[in-house]
């Protein structure tokens, strides 16, 4: 089937698993290790759950350094 848009439009949205396989190869190119790459998707995979946000730049400083 031929698909009028490009993958990850929003008529033809990546999988949840091509998301994360995305953001995991763009992070590690920036120079994070798998491990706080990781750490980084979890957090920002569950950020909907977090009741104040206030903390999250704070939260991404372990990560980041």
């Amino acid at each position: 089937m031929q698909q009028a848009n490009a993958k990850g439009h929003p008529d033809y949205p990546l999988s949840g698993d091509e998301l994360l396989a995305g953001f995991n190869a763009n992070v590690t190119y920036a120079g994070l290790s798998q491990s706080a790459v990781s750490r980084l998707a979890r957090q920002i995979m569950m950020i909907d759950e977090m009741k104040d946000l206030s903390s999250f730049p704070d939260s991404l400083e372990p990560v980041l350094a």
